[in-house]
């Protein structure tokens, strides 16, 4: 099966970047009387706040202090805890840099976070899709978040191509279920054996 496409999107987590959660969990338990279920609770409440950009960057800062009763952290060390969770997908790499290569439009669309996004952009395929030009369509900056329709507009819009000729890869399959249902072509991230996949058979980037 061969699949024509003009262009792409790719989500961030754990696609372009990997992360994990639990390690600030663990770091933040360390200064609150809170259980890790407690906090784990309490954080998974606050992300849809913050990545939708209902709560701004300070005020999240502020709202995990109050909320965990954190003792001896200032706000910076909090935003550091909950940010450095980031770390490169190194498995995916060789596939953007041949879609770089070819000069395929590239754009990304995630739901995230300041204190997320600033350290995501310190992964060096991240860089590297800045230097060249990728767009980025970021739901805390939008005011909307996967699944709704109109993040996927406006990244569509960004990368200046009609949903059916963009392919879209997301680790999450409700994001997935969303993209095609807006008419995107859109496939589910399973890892190494499918970056593997679509850069040798799946389908070929047409101009």
């Amino acid at each position: 099966m061969v699949m024509s496409v003009k262009g792409m999107l790719f989500d961030f987590g754990n696609v372009l970047g990997l992360f994990d959660k639990e390690k600030a969990y663990t770091r933040l338990s360390y200064d609150t009387s809170r259980s890790l279920e407690e906090i784990r609770a309490i954080m998974t409440e606050l992300e849809p706040e913050v990545e939708s950009g209902r709560l701004r960057h300070y005020e999240y800062l502020h709202a995990v202090r109050d909320r965990l009763g954190v003792r001896g952290l200032s706000l910076p060390d909090i935003e550091r805890i909950v940010g450095n969770i980031i770390s490169p997908n190194r498995n995916i790499v060789p596939f953007v840099t041949s879609l770089m290569e070819r000069g395929v439009p590239i754009g990304i669309v995630s739901n995230t976070s300041e204190v997320h996004w600033r350290y995501a952009m310190d992964v060096p395929i991240m860089q590297e899709l800045r230097r060249y030009g990728a767009t980025m369509t970021l739901s805390y900056i939008e005011g909307s978040m996967k699944p709704e329709e109109r993040i996927y507009s406006i990244a569509l819009e960004r990368l200046g191509l009609d949903a059916p000729s963009v392919l879209y890869i997301d680790d999450i399959l409700s994001h997935v279920v969303a993209a095609r249902h807006y008419g995107l072509r859109a496939e589910v991230y399973l890892g190494i054996h499918m970056s593997r996949a679509y850069g040798r058979q799946f389908f070929q980037i047409t101009s």
